[in-house]
């Protein structure tokens, strides 16, 4: 689009780690959107060496089948917003040690090993709901963000050292976005990062004066008429 605006405009889209193949409806739907976008650039979870190649990206195979390949034939621009595999590597580290210890505690060892077996429903429950293109567009409401604010609330108490490295990882991640702000005032940034880490980064850049932070649907609402031109 390159068209810059009075205000850097941000758009902050939660995806799901699932398998095109498995989930064809919610990726067709994701290409469309970034098409309906048609953003100045993304700023993707993603490291430097994935987006290069060097590294799968097979964690986030969204990005790796359709958010890469979408950007590069419509010539979006992507930065890459997780750290380096050297930086995520020693944050790894971190975090095992973390986990290792209070996996070693009661009560914190049955609350991690109920997370874990909620973890593998939710990741069947989300799996069979994104058979729905829709739903990938209902999730992007504000009003989702309370499911993933809980959880980290009661991390926080019961597992706070562990909750702290979560946070680090976040805040790489709104540091690259808010280097990228810095780098293309008056931009169309979109930022597509997994569905957990929305609201922790809407909170942050909505605190902000110097950008317009939307989901995709304020943005439908308040620039319907742009994007009915550039279609």
């Amino acid at each position: 689009m390159n068209q810059k605006h009075e205000q850097t405009i941000i758009i902050i889209f939660g995806t799901m780690h699932l398998e095109p193949e498995d989930c064809p409806a919610y990726a067709k739907r994701l290409g469309e959107i970034i098409e309906e976008i048609a953003p100045d650039l993304i700023c993707s979870e993603l490291s430097p060496e994935q987006l290069a190649g060097t590294q799968t990206c097979n964690s986030k195979p969204e990005q790796r089948d359709v958010i890469i390949p979408t950007a590069k034939r419509l010539e979006i621009p992507i930065i890459p917003i997780q750290p380096s595999t050297e930086q995520a590597m020693e944050w790894e580290k971190r975090f095992k040690a973390a986990d290792g210890k209070l996996r070693s505690q009661e009560p914190s060892r049955h609350y991690i090993e109920y997370g874990e077996s909620l973890a593998v429903y939710e990741a069947q429950l989300w799996s069979d709901l994104m058979k729905s293109g829709d739903c990938i567009e209902n999730v992007q409401l504000t009003e989702y963000h309370v499911i993933s604010e809980a959880r980290d609330m009661v991390e926080k108490r019961l597992l706070p050292d562990r909750e702290k490295l979560l946070v680090e990882w976040n805040e790489n991640f709104l540091f690259r976005i808010e280097e990228t702000i810095k780098d293309n005032r008056g931009s169309l940034i979109l930022v597509m990062a997994g569905l957990w880490h929305k609201y922790w980064l809407w909170n942050r850049l909505q605190a902000r004066d110097d950008v317009t932070v939307h989901n995709l649907q304020t943005y439908r609402q308040a620039y319907g008429d742009r994007i009915r031109r550039t279609s």
